[in-house]
């Protein structure tokens, strides 16, 4: 994983310094996913060539069902969270700003 990270900042530091304006947010989002992708190749590198196995934490079989529990319970917890603050008045609402144009 170092040398991906390396080879980042190092791309930062002559690719994306000198630019700016439009074409660096392009180029940000070009960086995102190029390093996305080698971090996912190097973990998986990783873990075939250090720890003998497949990543299966990686794998797409089954990412709905998964998906969509992990968001459930991450909602349970932000429900939780937001219960615990505002019932001792931790939290107050306000109110809702809406942007009308």
């Amino acid at each position: 994983m170092v040398p991906v990270l390396a080879l980042d900042k190092v791309f930062k530091l002559t690719v994306l310094s000198p630019l700016s304006g439009n074409i660096l947010i392009i180029f940000k989002y070009i960086e995102a996913i190029i390093f996305f992708v080698l971090l996912v190749a190097a973990y998986r590198f990783y873990a075939k060539l250090v720890e003998r196995r497949t990543a299966p934490e990686l794998s797409f079989s089954n990412w709905l069902s998964e998906f969509g529990l992990g968001f459930l319970i991450s909602m349970g917890l932000v429900i939780v969270l937001v219960a615990i603050l505002y019932f001792p008045g931790y939290l107050n609402f306000v109110g809702l700003a809406i942007n009308k144009r």
